[in-house]
């Protein structure tokens, strides 16, 4: 018992200590988070409109779709559309 509560108070110790550095997480970290959290959000949650608010900057100049064909409960098809937002629309549709 007395070396446990020895080990107690050594780890307490040391936690407090200045000389112990906790790392921060990195930016690649963060970086990610962000991404798996706007994920979750669109897809997952179904809230792609909240998900953009939440997370995508002024600056995002990319509409972006995916759509998939399915046999059989499975896919056998998938297509993905990238491309830049025009700055001016010569109509009043929607990219998709």
């Amino acid at each position: 018992m007395k070396k446990i509560i020895s080990l107690l108070i050594t780890i307490t110790s040391l936690c407090s200590s200045s000389t112990l550095a906790i790392a921060s997480p990195s930016k690649l970290e963060i970086n990610k988070k962000i991404v798996t959290e706007f994920y979750e959000l669109a897809f997952n949650e179904h809230k792609p409109a909240l998900a953009m608010q939440k997370f995508v900057g002024a600056k995002y100049i990319r509409a972006v779709i995916d759509i998939f064909r399915l046999e059989a409960d499975k896919i056998v098809e998938h297509w993905d559309v990238n491309q830049e937002i025009p700055a001016k629309s010569s109509n009043t549709n929607t990219m998709f």
